[in-house]
């Protein structure tokens, strides 16, 4: 079982993570008899579900093909596959190339 939980004697706390509370709700489930004779040998213990600390300044823009671009023909916003920026040194470039793109497409 790769899914445990584990004991904050600090705080007080039985921490489980979010695979092993959603086993646990299973009442026929190891996790679920593994998570009550916890509960049952420390009483006073708060049951809680681990959180990951998130970075809230993180950009995940990794991977990202495409760009958003407006077309004023169809006054519009379009996915336009980053291919055509490639090669070109400025925004004003990129933005002919997408004018291009719409008009031949």
């Amino acid at each position: 079982m790769k899914n445990t939980i584990r004991m904050n004697h600090d705080k007080k706390q039985i921490v489980m993570d979010r695979t092993f509370a959603k086993l646990a709700e299973n009442v026929r489930s190891e996790e679920y008899a593994i998570l009550q004779q916890v509960r049952q040998d420390y009483p006073k213990y708060k049951v809680v579900q681990r959180e990951i600390a998130k970075n809230p300044s993180k950009e995940s823009y990794k991977g990202l093909t495409y760009s958003i671009t407006f077309d004023e023909k169809t006054n519009s916003y379009a996915w336009v596959s980053d291919e055509i920026h490639t090669g070109y040194q400025t925004s004003v470039d990129a933005e002919d190339a997408a004018e291009d793109y719409f008009d031949n497409n």
